[in-house]
């Protein structure tokens, strides 16, 4: 008996997992330079394809590939997939027997009598029913915390390519008023020698002086929405607001095929990653609303005994242990679960 007890114990702890501390980190998550990319982890197979040097500076694709991997609110998406991947992992797993071991010793001490002991190996077969329709729901919510973090990633990719855009062409509109300015200024430079010389008066060269000081405001709120752009490219890429990015390239992409947009948006429902998620929530929830309704019928736990009383007689037999479902039958979790369906 000891040996075998010895044994369990021994299984029991060498399948346990062992703790190990993970300090919380106090530094800033966001970088100081442009990171290097491992391409072949990278997601979108569409982005992995194209190769990424930020010596060369980066362009429209390179951005969207560093979105990709570094945007913060992409990471912690990522993170709840892994939590979501546990959750299933642990729903697929059966619960574990009950080992029940008790001990009677004689006291006071009497002639005869031995001490006792009972010993019993029982399981929840409750856990069974559920079990299928539970693990199902499990991965349905794995499976559309999945394709919401596909959803995030096209619009981050969207998000990037469209902050390059805007940085692009507020550089070249930012060189035409710099360039309109300089052409302004040698006018009203003219006008102003014109009205010296007595050829002019104020009041006509007054035009010149606002048109100037107009294409100067003009370029103040340039350089003001700018600045906000390129904060907001390296927010997005998990860059402190100091890190300069080098963006070269072209904003040109290939125009979109009419026909081939047509076709794809007849079965649109069957590929947007976001409708798909809708789907599989759905599907979980189903799933749960099954798994509250198979949960109403009565708990049953079964066991085997085997016992000594303190006469030296050994006995052998089971236990039932059965709910009476007379109030609760799980009707509450039944009406939330189908009330969230509904939802």
């Amino acid at each position: 008996m000891k040996l075998v007890f010895a044994c369990i114990t021994l299984f029991a702890l060498a399948g346990c997992a062992s703790y190990h501390s993970e300090p919380l980190g106090l530094e800033p998550t966001l970088q100081t330079r442009v990171p290097r990319l491992d391409v072949s982890k990278i997601p979108l197979p569409e982005l992995a394809r194209h190769i990424f040097d930020p010596s060369d500076g980066l362009d429209m694709t390179e951005v969207a590939m560093l979105a990709v991997v570094n945007n913060p609110d992409l990471k912690l998406a990522r993170d709840d997939a892994g939590i979501a991947h546990a959750q299933a992992f642990a729903a697929g797993l059966l619960p574990d027997p009950q080992l029940n071991l008790t001990g009677d010793f004689p006291s006071p001490s009497i002639a005869g009598l031995i001490p006792a002991f009972n010993r019993g190996l029982s399981f929840d077969f409750t856990s069974l029913i559920t079990h299928a329709a539970t693990h199902e729901a499990a991965t349905a919510s794995a499976q559309k915390t999945d394709l919401a973090l596909l959803w995030q990633e096209w619009q981050v990719v969207a998000q990037a390519r469209q902050l390059f855009v805007r940085i692009a062409t507020q550089r070249r509109l930012a060189a035409v008023l710099q360039q309109a300015l300089t052409w302004q200024t040698t006018r009203y430079q003219a006008a102003q020698a014109a009205m010296t010389a007595g050829n002019l008066t104020l009041g006509a060269v007054t035009p010149y002086l606002v048109a100037q000081q107009d294409i100067q405001r003009q370029l103040a709120e340039l350089g003001r929405q700018q600045n906000q752009s390129r904060h907001n490219l390296n927010a997005l890429l998990g860059l402190a607001p100091q890190v300069h990015l080098d963006l070269v390239g072209s904003t040109r992409i290939a125009p979109l095929n009419l026909k081939a947009l047509r076709r794809a948006t007849r079965d649109l429902a069957k590929r947007r990653p976001d409708l798909l998620a809708l789907a599989a929530g759905y599907q979980s929830q189903e799933a749960k609303v099954r798994a509250a309704i198979l949960a109403q019928f009565p708990s049953l736990n079964i066991g085997f005994t085997r016992a000594r009383d303190t006469a030296g007689v050994y006995t052998t037999g089971f236990s039932v242990s059965i709910s009476l479902p007379i109030f609760n039958r799980n009707r509450g979790n039944i009406a939330v679960e189908r009330a969230t369906r509904q939802r």
